[in-house]
């Protein structure tokens, strides 16, 4: 008798139940799904296959998955694909796929082929993500890894990067190329007077015009701050460097014009192989051609010499000591007297700074002014001289030896602080000295860079009842509106002036002319750099009332000036 075995209904059930759970679970996967049979054609995608490529399942079920190509990889790439998956049975990888709209994109693919009991192929299984926007987060960290993000420039590490790459070619080629160090000049004047916008805006500006000024092989790259560097490959020489030098310079006038602004470059130059034929050479040496151009009066460019390395040494040796002169009590004041040149009367002193080193013996201002205003480190000394002249001014006062005015020069640099006024509220009523007998000696040049940030300290000063005095007048360019508008009290004529008087006729028409200046706009005149008696009794003449001078006072220190003081 035949038996008749019935499947249970429920079995049905279970496996109808089993397929929509795969389907569902399929469709809710976020990987793209691929089935294709053993030939390679497609039986079986997933949504998120649609979503990624853009084709319907309509479109590619029983096409070749070679539908997706991008034509990036050539077809040693797919050979390799298939000689994994019939070896090891899968392939994973980057690959780059073309979606239904055409555009490229890149996925991360994974490949199984699916085999029966008997070990033959039935099917493939691929899953595949759409990398694109891991793809552009590590292109926009490799971006920012070798970029400035303000200008776009390469930054330091490309330009190490490249830096290296083009002395190995110049070695094989035998060629030269040239590195040149830019610096613009007063840049952080304009930061801190302007403000950092101002300040960007301009760097912004700076880089786009040096990078039009070269060709597109060269490198313009920014250190940081106002600091950029000029890579120049297979160059012909050092005179060709120069020549690009020039219009970089142009480039920085032209763009700070842009700006409404007025600043120049210094530039130094080294070439390759003749000052350097390693990375660590080139760069100092480049440095050091360009504080060469600082030195001598900026906005230009200077081509490094061997004789420069001494120069940076001593320099490098300067800043250093200078960092703890202060703390090691190596700075000292000397005081030069001012005096009624009619009677010889004191009527008031200036306040010389001076730097006594143990090795490098005694320093002139000249020489540790400029690299402290660059550090910073003129407003620490700057204070410790308001606070040291004011004490000792005032000890004078005390003892009934002195009534005059204590003068103290102030840096533009110090001006731009923005606590400078607290400053001189401090030296003041840490010593007592009546505000009255301060005055503050600024040169020339601040009249024509007074902006109004400048001219809110200058009046913030003049309202501590502190008085201000024109330093070395006549050296500069002076604007009148200026001198009228700002609430200086006093005129120092420059020495420049006296030391040819009584025989230069030019000079003394411009003494005749400073002094005529200061009785129409009521201001006091001092006439510097006296050494001799002819020139005394000129002034006195002319209608001069105040001098100092070597011909009755040199520079003394505070105990030599109490015993001038006593007589």
């Amino acid at each position: 008798m035949d038996a008749k075995v019935d499947r249970p209904d429920n079995q049905d059930d279970e496996t109808a139940r089993t397929n929509g759970l795969w389907a569902a679970t399929l469709d809710a996967a976020s990987e793209g799904m691929l089935v294709t049979d053993h030939r390679g054609n497609i039986i079986l995608v997933n949504r998120a296959y649609t979503e990624i490529t853009g084709y319907r399942a309509d479109e590619v079920i029983g096409m070749n998955p070679r539908v997706l190509r991008s034509g990036r990889h050539d077809e040693a790439f797919y050979d390799a694909m298939w000689s994994a998956l019939r070896r090891d049975g899968r392939w994973q990888g980057e690959i780059w796929n073309k979606r239904r709209d055409g555009e490229i994109y890149p996925s991360w693919l994974s490949i199984s082929s699916i085999k029966d009991t008997s070990g033959r192929i039935t099917n493939f299984l691929g899953i595949f993500a759409d990398i694109s926007v891991i793809k552009q987060a590590q292109q926009q960290l490799a971006y920012l890894a070798h970029h400035d993000p303000l200008t776009g420039l390469p930054n330091r590490l490309m330009l190490m990067e490249r830096l290296e790459h083009a002395i190995e070619l110049a070695r094989r080629a035998k060629s030269q190329f040239a590195l040149m160090f830019i610096d613009l000049d007063d840049f952080k004047k304009i930061n801190d007077s302007l403000g950092h916008d101002a300040g960007d805006a301009l760097l912004r500006a700076v880089a786009g015009r040096m990078r039009d000024a070269v060709r597109a092989a060269d490198t313009v790259a920014r250190l940081g701050g106002d600091e950029f560097v000029v890579l120049l490959e297979n160059i012909k020489g050092e005179s060709e460097a120069l020549c690009v030098a020039e219009k970089m310079l142009e480039s920085v006038k032209a763009s700070a014009s842009m700006q409404g602004l007025s600043t120049s470059a210094s530039i130094g130059i080294a070439t390759f192989p003749g000052d350097g034929t390693d990375v660590a050479a080139l760069m100092r040496n480049a440095d050091s051609a360009m504080y060469r151009s600082k030195q001598a009066g900026r906005n230009r460019a200077t081509a490094y010499h061997a004789s420069f390395n001494a120069s940076t040494c001593h320099r490098l040796e300067l800043e250093d000591a200078l960092r703890r002169a202060l703390e090691l009590e190596q700075f000292s004041l000397v005081y030069q007297p001012q005096y009624e040149l009619s009677s010889g009367r004191i009527t008031g002193v200036e306040a010389l700074l001076r730097w006594q080193h143990p090795k490098l013996g005694n320093i002139a201002p000249a020489q540790f002014v400029p690299p402290a205003e660059e550090s910073g480190d003129l407003s620490e000394i700057g204070r410790w001289v308001l606070n040291t002249a004011c004490a000792e001014a005032m000890s004078w006062r005390r003892q009934e030896l002195f009534d005059g005015r204590l003068a103290v020069n102030i840096s533009i640099r110090q001006l731009e602080c923005s606590e400078f006024v607290q400053t001189v509220k401090d030296a003041l009523a840490g010593s007592g000295l009546p505000a009255g007998c301060l005055q503050l000696e600024i040169t020339e040049s601040v009249l024509l860079r007074t902006t109004g940030q400048l001219t809110k300290v200058l009046s913030a000063l003049h309202a501590l009842g502190v008085s201000l005095a024109v330093d070395d007048f006549g050296s500069g360019y002076s604007s009148l509106y200026h001198l009228k508008n700002l609430p200086v009290s006093t005129l120092k004529i420059d020495t420049a002036f006296v030391q040819n008087l009584p025989a230069s006729e030019n000079d003394k028409a411009i003494v005749r002319a400073i002094l005529a200046l200061g009785e129409n706009l009521d201001l006091s005149i001092v006439a510097e750099g006296i050494e001799n008696e002819d020139q005394r009794s000129l002034l006195i003449n002319e209608g001069c009332r105040f001098g100092q001078g070597f011909h009755l006072y040199q520079p003394v220190t505070t105990d030599q000036l109490r015993v001038a003081l006593a007589r």
